[in-house]
């Protein structure tokens, strides 16, 4: 039998405390009781797991992109993805095809978490400095450097997003948007 990870056991424990917090302070049945009267996994402890940086960092390493890859993978959807399409795919593409890469290139270019993007304001774009402000997880707000080729597929899309996906441009509507109403 293969071992169990720390890192595996706690996350399960993470979701049984979670579930069980719901069920006792969050929800409650008809007669306004909770389903549970105490949180049995409150006491229940979870390990950290121990580890340098240098090893942290090394098993990170093994799951990211490195060298040019990246910028091999963009050229691949800009160019040859549209091949493998079945044509009704290929319609999808190319009227989204801006919007996505330019989606690809900024999670590519700076490390944004894809709810981070997708929760984008059109003010949070500053061209003239080459930065994004935006709200980490976790509630924290951040503003981080965007690379020249991502600002560029960024503009591209910009530049049909209005006509597009009939989306309107003031400060606080949402920079990514989809054909109907929403983010």
């Amino acid at each position: 039998m293969q071992k169990i990870s720390q890192k595996t056991v706690n996350r399960h424990l993470f979701a049984l405390r979670s579930l069980f917090h719901y069920l006792t302070v969050e929800t409650e049945i008809t007669n306004g009781k909770p389903y549970f009267e105490r949180n049995v996994m409150a006491k229940i402890p979870v390990y950290k797991v121990k580890e340098t940086l240098n090893e942290r960092a090394r098993k990170l390493s093994q799951m990211i992109f490195t060298d040019d890859v990246d910028l091999q993978f963009l050229d691949y959807v800009k160019n040859e993805y549209q091949y493998s399409l079945t044509p009704s795919q290929l319609r999808y593409f190319k009227r989204d095809r801006e919007r996505d890469i330019a989606i690809l290139s900024l999670f590519l270019g700076t490390g944004m978490r894809v709810n981070e993007l997708s929760n984008l304001r059109m003010k949070d774009v500053d061209f003239t400095g080459s930065k994004i402000s935006f709200m980490r997880k976790g509630g924290k707000k951040d503003t981080i450097t965007v690379t020249p080729s991502a600002l560029a597929d960024l503009q591209r899309y910009l530049d049909v997003r209005k006509e597009r996906y009939k989306a309107e441009d003031g400060p606080n509507d949402f920079l990514f948007v989809k054909r109907s109403k929403g983010k």
